[in-house]
């Protein structure tokens, strides 16, 4: 499997309103799942070897979980 590398024009981060984009627009997608959504971004892109990514979607489950958006259980 190829590793996802990071797009020059992301200069190895996220910015703040990039976060705050991000996690507006899974909220609108997602609803009261949207913090679980991002929180499986997260793992995905670690997994690929995509660090950078994968650390913008954690830093987004957590503003998600600061506003609200808590983890659904699902059993």
């Amino acid at each position: 499997m190829a590793r996802a590398t990071p797009l020059p024009s992301q200069a190895l981060f996220f910015s703040e309103p990039d976060i705050i984009k991000m996690a507006e627009v899974i909220k609108r997608q997602h609803g009261s799942y949207a913090a679980m959504i991002a929180d499986f971004f997260a793992h995905e892109q670690a997994i690929i070897g995509d660090e950078v990514r994968a650390e913008a979607w954690g830093r987004v489950v957590t503003r998600l979980q600061y506003e609200g958006y808590e983890q659904p259980t699902i059993c």
